[in-house]
């Protein structure tokens, strides 16, 4: 794999153009799962995809957006799951 500095050289090649394709399209269908689906558990199968295609080309930008998202959606996971708990436990509270 070329260097930061070769990279800046040479202009990408065809694969490294598809893999940062598709590491777009990953992250449009994580924001699409996440904001207009409200699908959390989708979104964050989709930044993981994301990071994964940003980790082999080595974007710093693209990583960092990823784990943010992916850490985003499992939050929104863990409130929604908080929230079904503590409606539960009222329920059984209540019976």
């Amino acid at each position: 794999m070329p260097s930061g500095r070769q990279r800046l050289l040479l202009p990408p090649s065809e694969e490294e153009q598809l893999d940062q394709a598709r590491a777009l399209l990953a992250s449009a269908q994580a924001q699409i799962a996440l904001l207009e689906e409200e699908d959390p558990r989708k979104a964050k199968e989709h930044f993981k995809k994301a990071l994964e295609y940003y980790r082999n080309l080595e974007k710093p930008e693209g990583i960092a957006e990823s784990l943010l998202g992916a850490f985003t959606a499992c939050d929104l996971l863990l409130r929604v799951a908080a929230i079904r708990c503590k409606d539960l436990r009222e329920d059984i509270e209540a019976s």
